[in-house]
This record gives C-alpha cells, sequence and structure tokens, in this order.
C-alpha cells in the first residue's frame, strides 16, 4: 500500500492538481473576471487530502521501520495494531477520499 501510494497515487494527483492549477491561469490570463470555482474548489479539496495523505504515508514509513526493532511475535502484533493499522488507515481514509474527486484520466 505505500509503495502504490508513493510512487503511484501521489503523484497521479499531483499532476491532476497541476492541470487544475494551469486552467485557472489559463482562464484568468484569457479573463481576470472568469469564474474559476471548481477548478479553485477542487484544486483547494485536492491539496488538503494530498497533505494529509502524504503525512500519514511518511507516519506509515516510519511505522514500518520500526517493526525491525521489535522481537518476539506478540510484541510485534501489538506494534501492528497499535503503530501500523492506524497509519495504514489514515492513508487508505484520505485516498480513498481522493479518489472520487481526481479525474479518472489521472487516477492509477
Amino acid at each position: 500500500m505505500l509503495d502504490m501510494a508513493l510512487k503511484e497515487i501521489l503523484p497521479a494527483v499531483s499532476k491532476y492538481s497541476k492541470q487544475l492549477s494551469d486552467t485557472v491561469l489559463s482562464k484568468k490570463a484569457v479573463n481576470s473576471n472568469l469564474d474559476c470555482g471548481y477548478e479553485t474548489e477542487t484544486l483547494t479539496q485536492i491539496s488538503t487530502l494530498l497533505s494529509a495523505a502524504y503525512a500519514c504515508a511518511g507516519d506509515l514509513e516510519t511505522a514500518v521501520a520500526g517493526t525491525k526493532k521489535i522481537v518476539g511475535a506478540k510484541k510485534l502484533s501489538v506494534y501492528y495494531k497499535n503503530k501500523i493499522i492506524p497509519a495504514m488507515e489514515c492513508l487508505r481514509a484520505n485516498v480513498d477520499a481522493l479518489e472520487p474527486i481526481v479525474s479518472t484520466d489521472f487516477w492509477p
């Protein structure tokens, strides 16, 4: 999940946000009074969720690295319950929230 998020999903979302930003700039270049409400609101939503997903991915990466220090199946299972699973759920929730917003042309 972490690998897919960092190498596929987050970069795809970033590219879509760039397209939205470019669209806003292009419309404003033509006429500064053109409405860019959809693009701006969508970009704001995406940026917020992208930042949250990236933070969760960092937490998950740190948690996964912490498994190397743990000895014993019981201790490891408790660590997974308390650290890995919550970090995965955080990442998953933000990615799931992004999916219906991001254009299917960009979603991996």
